[in-house]
């Protein structure tokens, strides 16, 4: 049987695709912190936590709904699509969908029982009972909403998926706004998050099967095998997933232990800037997997170790930047916007490098899953909780919310070596030092601008640090080789196919300026006979 869907084991398909993902996702993300000001600002610090306090049991309770099945549909779909076998594809997506159904509904029902006990024992906060059962019901929703998000990158439909993520964002975004204008009640609020979620399962679901799984014929694989595939070879991924979310909801689970509500709504507040940014880093490490997958499977560890380094060269570039950004303006930004907000502006600083760093653990990760040693990467994620409970227990008492933050920066320093060190050993795959150390030295711009205008006023210095810094290390990365002329010939040959539409004429536009720009700054030309 010819594959109807054969896996692109080009960079520029990866790239295309987390692109994508990652313009749709950050698109919706930038409207993020719009409306966490909102409702910073409209509820006050006390009513900001409580309506922060369900989201690490949801947080949890969404990851015990999804056994490893998005790492499952990422490895196991593509993998036969190239063997030939759309029906044993769509067999896998059949399997996880139902199972990911399945679990989602009972943990569902589970912390709507527990919701009283929660409340009262862990959060302290009576008031948290019907957010915690709101967000309860949309677990399910949230779960089907995250699966699909695996499935369309698993089967190299990226520009579709994003469209639909940008939708299902703006909708997480706009109707929580619109009720927190209208009222000022955290339950209210939550369901309008609810709302969200399942419209945004309805679109996933019918434009999955209408625009996609039509092609795959009308055969399907057995569901028990589907389902015993799945569950085998995700189960240790989940335990790695599982890991991952611990870390990152563990400090505001312990934070509320210890602590009152405002002094969580002070530290979401800042921790929500680095969740943002870290969309970056997961999408990329999500879009490896099918072409690493192909790639080892064929035996070209050339093709490998070249997606590898592509990957993490496009993620530094882009992300190394972002995080000096953050790090130099965010009391410019909180000052401005959220100046109840003060405590968080020291989070931001903290915490702002997990912006790059969880980019190697993403890599890492995606090189393990495709030579089919995920395992290795529970061990490291399970290692890292454990790591990270710890630092938190004895860092929030003595230190407060600032403790809790430099606990989860230190985890995630542990996490990244301990995967990076696996990955090199299993796969051979290696990123190199300047990979990431040359952006690094070249995002310093930002920092001296920083420094040179400290004092100034606030919207002068964000649109001198932000806008001079950007066109500095852009001639910076031109001069010293950082972007090359062949990294923008690739962003040509990807923009062209779709060269009619608006935004990416737009796009070409400014891509023409760059490579303009490249040419007057690239030194080789001085070096030609």
């Amino acid at each position: 049987m010819a594959t109807k869907s054969p896996v692109d084991l080009s960079s520029v398909k990866v790239i295309s695709d987390s692109f994508f993902y990652s313009v749709a996702r950050i698109a919706i993300l930038v409207l993020k912190p719009i409306k966490g000001i909102l409702l910073g600002n409209l509820l006050g610090p006390r009513l900001y936590g409580i309506l922060n306090i369900p989201n690490p049991y949801i947080l949890i309770a969404s990851m015990l709904s999804n056994i490893g099945f998005n790492t499952s549909v990422l490895k196991l779909m593509p993998g036969y699509l190239q063997e030939g076998r759309p029906d044993l594809s769509r067999m896998i997506y059949r399997s996880s969908a139902f199972l990911t159904i399945m679990l989602s509904s009972l943990w569902g029902a589970l912390l709507i029982v527990f919701s009283p006990w929660l409340a009262q024992h862990l959060a302290h906060e009576p008031a948290a009972l019907n957010p915690i059962r709101l967000y309860a019901l949309a677990i399910p929703f949230l779960a089907v909403n995250t699966f699909f998000a695996s499935v369309y990158l698993a089967v190299q439909r990226g520009k579709l998926g994003a469209a639909i993520t940008f939708v299902y964002g703006l909708l997480n975004t706009l109707l929580p706004v619109a009720a927190v204008l209208w009222q000022r009640n955290v339950t209210l609020i939550v369901g309008s998050m609810l709302a969200a979620e399942v419209v945004a399962a309805a679109i996933f679901t019918l434009c999955f099967h209408r625009e996609v799984l039509s092609g795959f014929g009308k055969a399907v694989g057995p569901l028990a095998r589907g389902m015993r595939e799945t569950l085998s070879f995700g189960f240790l991924f989940f335990i790695a997933g599982l890991g991952w979310n611990l870390i990152n909801s563990v400090d505001r689970i312990m934070i509320k232990f210890y602590l009152p509500s405002e002094q969580l709504g002070f530290y979401s507040m800042g921790a929500q800037v680095v969740t943002i940014l870290n969309v970056v880093a997961s999408t990329l490490g999500f879009a490896l997997v099918p072409s690493l997958t192909a790639a080892n499977n064929a035996g070209d560890q050339a093709s490998f170790r070249k997606l590898i380094h592509n990957a993490a060269r496009f993620g530094f570039i882009v992300l190394m930047p972002v995080t000096m950004v953050v790090f130099v303006l965010s009391r410019d930004f909180f000052s401005i916007l959220v100046p109840r907000f003060g405590p968080s502006i020291v989070i931001v600083e903290i915490v702002a490098a997990i912006t790059f760093i969880d980019l190697f653990c993403r890599i890492g990760w995606a090189a393990l899953v495709a030579h089919g040693r995920g395992g290795l990467s529970a061990i490291a994620y399970v290692a890292a909780a454990a790591v990270n409970v710890g630092l938190n227990a004895i860092l929030i008492p003595r230190h407060g919310i600032n403790g809790a933050a430099v606990a989860v920066l230190a985890t995630f320093v542990v996490l990244a070596a301990i995967i990076l060190i696996m990955a090199a050993r299993v796969t051979g795959g290696r990123i190199g030092l300047m990979v990431w150390l040359h952006p690094l030295l070249l995002a310093v711009a930002y920092l001296l601008l920083g420094r040179l205008t400290a004092g100034a006023n606030e919207i002068l210095r964000i649109a001198i640090v932000a806008l001079g810094g950007t066109a500095l290390y852009a001639v910076l990365s031109f001069t010293t080789g950082l972007i090359r002329g062949e990294d923008l010939a690739r962003i040509r040959e990807m923009l062209l196919p779709r060269s009619a539409a608006p935004h990416v004429r737009l796009a070409l536009a400014a891509l023409g300026a760059a490579e303009r720009t490249y040419h007057v700054f690239d030194l080789k030309r001085f070096r030609k006979p």
